[in-house]
């Protein structure tokens, strides 16, 4: 055997070493990004769902009742929206969370998943219509923020008004 022989079987190992590395890599990223697309899905839920307790809260005890909520948004986007008083977030992701076009109801809390062209868009919403007329000083909320929700008006027959603002 000549002494260049064992140099060329270690680069060899080494190549195919890397090789193999590399096709694992490739082939469980997507599995890891699926995984953490739901991992957030998740956690928004719980966020949103807080969320709701705290306007809920804040209408049940009438006018002049305010809680500071602080929310921390990663990814996809908060949106509240005052001209049909819902809360909603969306993030586009490679992860069915549900059937496609399908709503899913978590107490208050609806989740659809849309089909896309690559993709899907996943979309937590909570109503307030018949519940309250919310007000709001930013439409798109991303990243952290402390949300004061304040109710600033309640009279008997008419919607609460609940004023949603960043501290």
């Amino acid at each position: 055997m000549k002494k260049g022989d064992i140099w060329i079987s270690a680069v060899l190992y080494i190549g195919i070493g890397i090789v193999i590395l590399v096709v694992i890599l490739s082939a469980s990223m997507p599995l890891i990004r699926k995984a953490r697309d739901e991992n957030v899905i998740s956690q928004t839920r719980q966020v949103m769902l807080e969320l709701d307790d705290n306007i809920r809260t804040v209408i049940g005890e009438g006018a002049g009742s305010q809680r500071v909520f602080s929310v921390e948004i990663g990814r996809g986007e908060l949106f509240i929206n005052d001209l049909n008083n819902s809360i909603s977030w969306s993030l586009e992701t490679n992860a069915e969370v549900a059937e496609a076009g399908s709503v899913v109801h978590f107490g208050n809390l609806d989740l659809l998943n849309l089909k896309q062209a690559e993709g899907f868009l996943v979309t937590l919403s909570l109503s307030y219509n018949n519940t309250a007329d919310i007000i709001n000083v930013e439409n798109k909320i991303k990243g952290r923020s402390d949300l004061v929700i304040f109710n600033n008006e309640s009279m008997p027959g008419k919607l609460p008004k609940i004023k949603i603002s960043s501290k």
